[in-house]
């Protein structure tokens, strides 16, 4: 759970890779976050409500291996 942040809930900044999977992102300034060279990769599976912003830059979707 990401929850009450003042910035971000989850964020992928320059040159770093997030994978994110089963989460609860709420109550944040912006809630999934991917910036610059950041990689974001969502499994489709997170909540994502209630955040100012819910989502900002690419977030893309990868499944089961």
């Amino acid at each position: 759970m990401a929850a009450s942040n003042s910035h971000q809930g989850i964020a992928a900044d320059n040159n770093g890779t997030v994978r994110a999977s089963n989460h609860t992102v709420s109550l944040n300034l912006n809630g999934l976050t991917q910036n610059g060279s950041g990689v974001f990769e969502s499994r489709g599976n997170n909540t994502v409500r209630g955040n100012t912003t819910e989502t900002s830059g690419t977030i893309t979707t990868f499944g089961p291996v």
